[in-house]
């Protein structure tokens, strides 16, 4: 009967395959897929990781730009339909407003191909925006609600309502959300949606 194997008897361990490397240290794997995209060594190539990764380069684009439209509208429709009364926020949500128009500005100055096709993208933001803007009008009229479950009935009968009371469609153009100092005059709604049950307001606008 043979000697069993010892670890001196073993063949050294091969380099990671390219994939393991992927999942393994990232960092690595990029450098590494750099240098063989450099030396035209494309057999070294991981190129179904290679691809997913320009990919998710160019989509992590189009996520940021759209977050920045969004954050932008939100505001813009919290200045424009906020109550008579809410005016410390205000100076805030210009100052979110501005830095968000700084980074568009910056996103598309990076990418030419993008800033051609940002009016689908706006297009999209528009739905965040709004849906933040609901959010952010009911958290903040519910915040006196001591009562968790008549909280969240409140909270989803004035998402309902403010559903209704904000426009459907979008009322900025591409031109108004991008310009630097550029803000819609304060239009308050003839009914505003309000809790049922009486509530201390809180001028907490953090959001």
């Amino acid at each position: 009967m043979g000697r069993a194997p010892n670890i001196s008897d073993a063949q050294p361990l091969s380099e990671p395959l390219p994939d393991e490397l992927y999942w393994r240290d990232s960092y690595s794997w990029a450098l590494e897929q750099a240098d063989a995209l450099r030396r035209r060594d494309f057999d070294a190539v991981d190129w179904e990781n290679v691809i997913e990764e320009i990919e998710d380069l160019a989509r992590s684009d189009v996520r940021r730009l759209t977050s920045q439209y969004a954050r932008i509208m939100q505001h813009l429709l919290k200045l424009q339909y906020r109550h008579p009364t809410e005016t410390d926020p205000v100076s805030g949500w210009k100052q979110s407003i501005r830095h968000a128009r700084i980074e568009v500005q910056k996103i598309l100055d990076d990418s030419h191909r993008l800033k051609a096709a940002r009016l689908d993208v706006f297009g999209r933001a528009w739905r965040h925006g709004r849906r933040d803007a609901i959010t952010a009008f009911v958290d903040q009229a519910t915040k006196g609600i001591k009562s968790d479950s008549t909280q969240d009935r409140e909270q989803k009968r004035l998402t309902r309502e403010w559903h209704r009371a904000l426009p459907q469609d979008n009322p900025y153009t591409l031109h108004q959300v991008e310009t630097l100092f550029w803000y819609p005059d304060s239009k308050p709604l003839p009914s505003r949606p309000a809790p049922r049950d009486a509530v201390s307001p809180e001028q907490d606008w953090t959001r």
